[in-house]
């Protein structure tokens, strides 16, 4: 009656599965959980972030050595084991993500931080961690983002920021996002 409540349908159109289930897992089943537009937006980019690294692709230029994981999963269990500290075993997955990109981007194997990565947070938190389609078969425009991306990056180049980020915010208007890495940028249609 009071206009307070949202339906789980509701909550599902606006924000993916996994960001339900990050925002909910990130607070101590104890604890109150305080519920917020924001805060399920920032579950959602949590998700996306552990999502881009259990699916990211391995560099072509691989150094041989791979990362080992061995660690975290033991984080991972040792958080779990106390008193089902979800909030720590998530942050736990987002070093782990962290270190799989910084892995992949200094050219070390991370197909079995990847499993590993997989493994926790699929089977054991229940997250799906969807691989993103392939931009360029997937959007008409691909061909004008990519030539507006070289056209950001030819502007950078030429210390011409203020062009530069202009681009940048016109594509995240229409729901583009730019990440820019070591190695070039690369771009995602946002969900």
């Amino acid at each position: 009656s009071l206009g307070n409540m949202l339906s789980i349908k509701e909550v599902l159109a606006k924000h993916s599965a996994d960001a339900v289930r990050v925002f909910v897992l990130s607070s101590h089943y104890r604890s109150p959980l305080c519920f917020t537009w924001e805060g399920l937006e920032s579950a959602e980019k949590g998700a996306e972030r552990l999502a881009r690294a259990a699916n990211r692709e391995e560099s072509t230029a691989s150094t041989g050595q791979a990362l080992d994981a061995t660690q975290h999963r033991q984080q991972f269990i040792e958080a779990m084991d106390d008193d089902f500290n979800t909030a720590r075993a998530l942050g736990v997955l987002f070093d782990l993500a962290r270190d799989i990109n910084q892995a992949a981007d200094s050219g070390s194997d991370i197909s079995d931080a990847q499993k590993v990565l997989r493994e926790l947070a699929g089977e054991v938190m229940g997250l799906r961690l969807p691989a993103a389609e392939a931009q360029a078969g997937t959007i008409e425009a691909a061909p004008f983002i990519d030539l507006l991306v070289q056209t950001r990056y030819n502007l950078r180049q030429a210390k011409q920021y203020q062009m530069a980020d202009e681009i940048r915010n016109r594509l995240a208007e229409l729901g583009i996002i730019l990440e820019d890495t070591p190695k070039g940028t690369t771009w995602r249609q946002k969900k």
